[in-house]
């Protein structure tokens, strides 16, 4: 008797078998428009998924050119119709933008080509779209936090193949260099994607201050300035990304999606910025003049908003520490802790002072930050969203001094210069106040004139502005000091921290929270312009500040560094890593709350850093699984109670 299985194979070698001649097949594999032919499908369904292209990594299209953009876009095409199947292809929403014309400019990321993130996304969610596919998020790591902080639905990955469409570009190690000519077509190795929108650009090795990383920043400097991307290396270790930036803020001439609410009580306060470099006379200069106005019976403050302090302290620290290997991006966040200091002035000095006092002078204003940042780091602030909710002043006078003059004055000081009183820092300064004190109603003073001449000018400026006085004539002179760094108590040893929610013990970084809010209140829509990469290293630079000035012995935290370095997420942040040093010296883990727990801990503390519902919960459950994962020499001690 023939079994089943001998039946089945005789039946198979018998298939295509025929005394006569083959007939064609009818098939709808073989004939599939006939059998196609009167079939007619009902409407699909609006789409509920759509595919969402992240830009291209900047230098993958500089290497590439339009061969990049053409199998890209085929690609994502056939990546449609997979995805869609019987509904068709699912929409394409492609944030790559035409760098053609920008290619001319210096970096080739001009804010006025970039669609606004939100304004992309918005519609999509309107229009039923639950699940966005997104494309790319390896090499743009910046954009995917974004869309993965603020989109409402639910998210799926899918990389381009970029590592195939770049296979013929040689990737050099960080013991090969670059041709200085830049002709011939070659990568950096960075299989990590550790450098998010600049890989390739440069190896990791060449993030650090090291002299390794000096002489790597050194060669590819000279490769990517020969292909016409001077400013490619800078961006790229310093941490920076302006088409994200650009794609974030809402264009000029667009209505703001949230405008601030009107202040209950507006500020009366005329605000008058008297600014130069160091050493120019800015502290004399205002206090004289604003004696003079007391005199006339004027209410005055006089507010510095750069403190000497902790927040100096650690910026220093920061910086410092690139003296011993720390990445170069610590400059970079440096000046996000003067920053957000300033926005502490702001909050704290000078909106009360504003509501009380006819006049508040400024001794110095915010073109220090906009100098800084532009001559040291090449970084654009003007219009940067946490300058948004500082007041314009009525107007500004500049002590006009030359670099080797103002250095010159400080050394006949009995302070040590701080750390950018030097030569190149104070040029730098020089060069960007002459740019910015020739715009439109900038008052331009000697600052080697007499102070009575230049008193005396002020004067006549300013005293028109002002209307009768509504209070006594007083100078209320607001203290240039901010809470010390305290030394670590040798008794106690280092803060004993509890992972999540903890009823009886401080948790660290709810200042930073309590800024945010305030920062809304003031600018509305504005500051969903920040990238999140920006408040995640806020929140490591508030837990230093914190434990600085505090010094608990007991504390807890909603995020714990090394569970932050641990996420995907932030993989593309060297500071993390460098600010989860500086909190391992001063802490130790010895308790944690339930996975539950600690999880609802984290996604309050993502929301209370401006992420969405949804985006929050995501970020939590991408915290809650590397929390988990990370090793924790704690792991044996008792978990205590939330409450």
């Amino acid at each position: 008797m023939v079994n089943d299985a001998a039946r089945s194979r005789a039946a198979l070698e018998s298939v295509g078998q025929s005394d006569g001649p083959r007939e064609e097949p009818l098939d709808v594999v073989a004939r599939l428009a006939d059998h196609q032919q009167n079939l007619v499908p009902a409407a699909p369904p609006p789409p509920r998924a759509a595919l969402l292209a992240l830009p291209l990594p900047p230098l993958a299209r500089a290497l590439l050119g339009d061969a990049l953009v053409a199998a890209r876009a085929q690609w994502l095409s056939r990546r449609a119709e997979e995805h869609g199947g019987g509904d068709g292809p699912l929409p394409i929403v492609d944030l790559e933008v035409d760098l053609e014309l920008e290619m001319e400019l210096e970096l080739g990321l001009a804010a006025a080509a970039t669609v606004h993130l939100e304004a992309r996304l918005a519609p999509l969610a309107a229009a039923g779209i639950a699940t966005l596919i997104v494309v790319g998020g390896a090499e743009q790591r910046g954009f995917a936090r974004a869309v993965a902080a603020r989109w409402p639905g639910s998210l799926e990955r899918l990389e381009l193949p970029l590592d195939a469409l770049l296979a013929a570009i040689p990737a050099l190690r960080n013991d090969e260099r670059p041709p200085a000519d830049g002709r011939v077509l070659v990568r950096a190795l960075d299989p990590g994607r550790r450098l998010g929108a600049w890989w390739c650009c440069v190896p990791p090795a060449a993030l650090l201050c090291t002299r390794e990383g000096a002489e790597l920043r050194a060669a590819w400097q000279r490769y990517w300035s020969a292909r016409g991307w001077p400013d490619a290396v800078r961006c790229a270790v310093l941490g920076l990304d302006p088409l994200l930036d650009a794609a974030l803020r809402e264009p000029p001439s667009s209505p703001p999606s949230s405008p601030p609410p009107a202040p209950a009580d507006p500020p009366l306060a005329r605000h008058v910025a008297i600014t130069g470099l160091d050493g120019a006379g800015k502290s004399t200069h205002a206090a004289r003049l604003a004696a003079s106005l007391a005199e006339r019976g004027h209410a005055v403050a006089v507010v510095k908003i750069y403190r000497q302090g902790a927040f100096l302290e650690l910026a220093g620290e920061l910086g410092a520490r690139t003296r011993r290997g720390a990445p170069l991006a610590a400059f970079r966040v440096s000046r996000l802790v003067k920053l957000l200091d300033s926005v502490r002035v702001l909050r704290d000095r000078l909106v009360p002072l504003a509501g009380r006092c006819d006049v508040v002078l400024l001794d110095r204003w915010l073109e220090t930050h906009v100098a800084a940042a532009a001559s040291q780091l090449g970084w654009e602030l003007a219009d940067h969203p946490l300058l948004a909710p500082f007041p314009r002043v009525d107007r500004r006078f500049w002590l006009e001094l030359g670099a080797e003059e103002a250095i010159e004055r400080l050394d006949a000081r009995a302070e040590r210069r701080s750390a950018d009183e030097h030569a190149t820092g104070l040029l730098g300064y020089a060069r960007e106040f002459e740019r910015l004190a020739a715009g439109p109603g900038e008052q331009r003073l000697s600052a080697r004139a007499p102070l009575e001449e230049n008193a005396a000018q002020l004067l006549r400026e300013v005293v028109p502005l002002l209307a009768a006085p509504r209070r006594r004539g007083e100078v209320v002179a607001v203290e240039n000091g901010a809470p010390p760094r305290l030394p670590l108590d040798a008794a106690h040893g280092r803060c004993r921290l509890h992972l999540g929610a903890h009823a009886e013990r401080p948790e660290l970084g709810r200042g930073l929270f309590e800024l945010i809010t305030f920062l809304r209140e003031r600018s509305g829509g504005a500051l969903s312009g920040v990238p999140e990469a920006t408040w995640i290293e806020a929140y490591l630079v508030e837990l230093l500040l914190a434990l600085g000035t505090t010094r608990p012995a007991r504390a807890a935290v909603a995020l714990w560094p090394a569970a932050l370095l641990a996420m995907e997420e932030c993989a593309d942040l060297p500071m993390v890593a460098e600010l989860a040093r500086l909190l391992d010296a001063e802490t130790q883990v010895e308790s944690a709350s339930s996975d539950d727990e600690a999880r609802r801990a984290a996604d309050d503390a993502f929301r209370a850093l401006g992420f969405a519902p949804a985006g929050a919960a995501r970020f939590a459950a991408s915290y809650s699984e590397a929390l988990r994962a990370t090793p924790r020499a704690w792991s044996a001690a008792p978990s205590a109670p939330a409450s």
